[in-house]
């Protein structure tokens, strides 16, 4: 059974899906749900993944504030209402 993650992007990777940053994508894992968001913004697929198919070494994700790194990686699974933020390192801080 598939689930709705709002997905939250950062400014600099929002620029590669029509500015937007806040979207909302079905899928029942955290790499789902991401493959999902770079198959509507192409763009933003080829910023999200390397040329392996892993998550992109410059990129972050938090499923509801938890580095997904902590958790089950691109295989942690996601429910209804989560929250799925994405940064770049680009962001700085």
């Amino acid at each position: 059974m598939n689930t709705e993650v709002h997905i939250r992007l950062a400014q600099v990777l929002a620029d590669f899906a029509n500015g937007e940053s806040d979207h909302f994508v079905g899928g029942a894992t955290v790499g789902e749900v991401l493959a999902e968001l770079g198959t509507i913004h192409p763009g933003l697929g080829l910023m999200l993944w390397d040329d392996r198919g892993d998550l992109n070494a410059m990129m972050a994700a938090f499923l509801n504030g938890v580095n997904v790194k902590d958790l089950g990686w691109m295989q942690t699974p996601v429910h209804n209402g989560d929250e799925l933020m994405v940064i770049s390192a680009l962001e700085g801080g």
